[in-house]
């Protein structure tokens, strides 16, 4: 949906689209996959869902540096490479090179830009195997699959105690001390909060005369 919060990562690696803008193409991040979920951290770009009018898509993109760690202006993903270089920038305008189609099967995205001058439009991923470098561009086709992941929060539920509770008691007797277990559980989830073992003093003797 529009200003969904997404990142992009590699189908079959662990390794996500980083905040490193390079001079032509992004950066990549390790990250830890679990079945259909990514934990990430800070290096990891978070990209905003824009929605065209049409149904078309942009990444905006904010928090990079370059490779010295300067700031790097806020934008949109683009694909810069026209005909001839796999690049992947970020520019501050919204045209058909910063405009994308998202197609999803068994979990794998393709991602092109919608101009159709431009045939290094599709976002991929390159291990760069050999050079120790890798990273995600534009190519016309070739390198690897990516997948999209939505960022979602969850919320952490705080319990609200409810009254105490007298459970496991024993009675006193006038030789031996009674017990009972004081509990506290939470009126919403009923998750047991405390527990606490009270002892109650043994009874008084009732003497009796013939």
């Amino acid at each position: 949906k529009d200003g969904a919060e997404i990142v992009i990562v590699s189908s079959k690696y662990n390794v996500a689209m980083s905040t490193i803008q390079r001079n032509n193409n992004r950066g990549s991040v390790n990250v830890a996959k679990d079945g259909n979920t990514v934990t990430i951290n800070s290096d990891v770009q978070i990209i905003v869902l824009g929605i065209t009018e049409d149904g078309k898509y942009t990444f905006f993109v904010s928090g990079c540096t370059n490779l010295d760690g300067d700031a790097v202006e806020d934008g949109y993903l683009y694909a810069a490479g026209g005909t001839g270089s796999n690049y992947l920038k970020t520019t501050s305008n919204v045209s058909n090179t910063a405009t994308w189609t998202i197609t999803i099967a068994d979990g794998i995205a393709t991602i092109k830009c919608v101009d159709s001058a431009t045939t290094r439009n599709q976002i991929r991923y390159n291990p760069n195997t050999g050079n120790g470098d890798p990273l995600f561009s534009c190519y016309a086709s070739g390198q690897q699959d990516v997948s999209i992941y939505v960022k979602t929060i969850t919320e952490v539920h705080t319990c609200t105690p409810a009254d105490a509770v007298k459970e496991n008691e024993v009675a006193p007797t006038c030789t031996a001390a009674g017990s009972y277990d004081e509990v506290v559980y939470c009126s919403e989830c009923e998750k047991e909060i405390s527990r606490k073992t009270v002892t109650v003093d043994a009874l008084d003797h009732d003497m009796k005369t013939d």
